[in-house]
């Protein structure tokens, strides 16, 4: 499970890429719970990839790196819970990369679900962004 729980997003010090997983252009509804108090914010997905994804989140400033979040993404007619760790903040909270970490057997068949339908919509014409 490794290909799951540990996305490689960023770039290295000498620039080189280090994502290891597919990042796929979507659209999607994702309730979102940061650790300790999982106060619920509303959020739109923008990318995923089996590693984590990308969420825009209206009215929170409060996103920090390394904090624990508790997901609930509904996309393609699925619905994903999932953990994972803020890795990346842009501007006040608003854009933020999520890593999910402790995918399940479950919920793997779920995302590799998803992945497969947006592969397909895209017609052959996804990549690496």
């Amino acid at each position: 499970m490794a290909l799951l729980t540990h996305a490689k997003d960023a770039a290295t010090a000498d620039g080189h890429e280090r994502r290891v997983n597919l990042r796929l252009n979507c659209s999607g509804i994702v309730e979102i719970g940061f650790f300790p108090d999982k106060t619920v914010y509303d959020a739109t997905l923008y990318d995923i990839s089996m590693g984590g994804c990308g969420l825009k989140i209206e009215n929170h400033a409060g996103a920090q790196m390394n904090s624990l979040v508790e997901m609930k993404i509904k996309l393609h007619g699925l619905t994903l819970h999932v953990l994972g760790v803020v890795r990346s903040v842009l501007g006040t909270g608003e854009r933020v990369g999520i890593e999910f970490t402790d995918v399940q057997p479950a919920q793997a068949i779920r995302l590799y679900q998803v992945m497969g339908d947006l592969m397909d919509k895209s017609n052959g014409k996804h990549r690496l962004i």
